[in-house]
């Protein structure tokens, strides 16, 4: 773990502000609920986690979000005349390098990505907008978009348009499932749109909590793509040897299922599922309160939107349960309404806890770079100004402007290296 991960505040830890204020601690967090999973993906999950030493979420919410994309467009939840979700989750796993969190990942995404041919694709990785728009026309009951670094992935966003193209705004449209047209270029000089009517996409990936920040529209505007994000940030385990790996048996009732899943009948448009009257009875009973905390006065920004998305996101957990735990299913009823909310309790406290890594509040581009520094700065140290403003996602003007505010007595720079300021480092004043 690296010094600055060491520094984020932990749960139940008072904490202090800049201004030297103490903040409120954080809530008790929930553990992970690996009761509300399906069975076969709570087995494995359990098992998996066992044989790496590491927490069970680390497995069990990338296999959460395989399950969603191996639904994909079959299956829809209909809560009630005019609202319905799809089965497709973006989430983040949240930890440190060194804590297994991509063998995690690959063991969770192995079975869908076994199942990729070029007759039907199943999954994505390092792909441009233009490219995934075309494999979403492709295959229109939808694809899983595995990043072992989601951090790589934002940043990748608008590279070859001078970062003003509009991708991230894609992935926004393709995370509601509303209709996309993509322009791309055509073999001629013309420009050639792609149509993508019913967009089903889901995302998951792994990310350490020093560039959670990554993640944040560099703009400074709100554009509401982090609380589109399920956080999940689990507390580091020791990794220990261990003899057993996965059973054989088990890593099969996996993969046996999401092969389930991805042989629903695919009719070009989803069957919406009900919730039975006790299901939603339950839903409603848990919604209302749900939406009194997202109102409540003083609520953080971040986690006001992030509520709001929870409502849509509690559905779409239990129409996944419900298909995961019985392909069949015709409806969506009580138990996986019950694991849905579960879920989400959990994934509150995870954003919770996220909220400490992104800001409260948009800034201007000078204080946001600053701070961009100071963190950058304090992990190492020291290091070369070359190479820190080589890195920073701020312009030349803006760097060098947040630079000169920073320089002495926070940083001092000394043959072309920028250093923190410590007694030692005086001839750098």
């Amino acid at each position: 773990m690296t010094e600055r991960s060491n520094a984020v505040p932990r749960p139940g830890v008072e904490t202090e502000a800049e201004d030297g204020e103490s903040e409120l601690p954080f809530p008790a967090v929930t553990p992970f609920p690996i009761h509300a999973l399906p069975e076969a993906i709570g087995t494995f999950a359990t098992a998996s986690a066992a044989s790496l030493s590491a927490p069970p979420e680390l497995i069990a919410v990338p296999a959460l979000v395989v399950a969603a994309a191996a639904i994909g467009n079959s299956r829809a939840i209909q809560l009630k005349e005019g609202w319905t979700e799809p089965a497709s989750l973006f989430a983040a796993v949240v930890s440190p390098s060194g804590t297994m969190k991509t063998p995690a990942l690959k063991m969770a995404t192995e079975p869908i990505q076994g199942m990729d041919c070029p007759e039907i694709r199943t999954w994505a990785a390092d792909v441009t907008v233009e490219r995934l728009g075309a494999l979403l026309a492709e295959n229109p009951r939808g694809l899983l978009l595995v990043r072992d670094e989601l951090s790589a992935w934002v940043k990748s966003m608008n590279q070859y348009k001078g970062g003003k193209g509009a991708d991230r705004q894609f992935y926004l449209s393709a995370w509601a499932g509303v209709p996309l047209k993509v322009d791309r270029k055509g073999p001629g000089d013309g420009p050639n749109s792609i149509s993508v009517p019913q967009p089903c996409l889901s995302v998951v990936g792994g990310i350490p909590p020093d560039v959670v920040h990554d993640l944040e529209n560099t703009s400074g505007d709100d554009d509401g793509f982090l609380p589109r994000l399920l956080f999940s940030w689990p507390e580091p385990m020791a990794v220990r040897w261990v003899n057993q790996g996965v059973l054989t048996h088990v890593q099969a009732a996996y993969a046996s299922r999401i092969k389930e899943l991805l042989d629903i009948p695919f009719k070009m448009h989803p069957l919406e599922l009900p919730l039975t009257p006790e299901a939603r009875e339950l839903f409603v009973e848990w919604h209302d309160p749900h939406c009194d905390e997202m109102m409540a006065e003083g609520l953080q920004p971040f986690l006001r939107a992030a509520y709001a998305k929870f409502r849509g996101y509690c559905a779409r957990l239990a129409l996944i349960h419900a298909v995961t735990a019985n392909p069949s299913a015709v409806s969506v009823g009580v138990d996986s309404v019950e694991a849905a909310i579960a879920l989400i309790h959990y994934f509150k406290g995870q954003s919770q806890k996220v909220m400490s890594l992104v800001r409260t509040e948009y800034q201007g581009e000078i204080d946001r770079c600053r701070k961009e520094i100071l963190r950058k700065v304090s992990v190492c140290r020291s290091i070369q100004k070359r190479q820190l403003q080589k890195n920073s996602s701020f312009p030349a003007e803006v760097f060098n402007s947040a630079l000169e505010t920073l320089t002495w007595p926070m940083l001092c720079i000394e043959g072309g290296n920028v250093l923190l300021y410590e007694p030692t480092n005086r001839q750098g004043r």
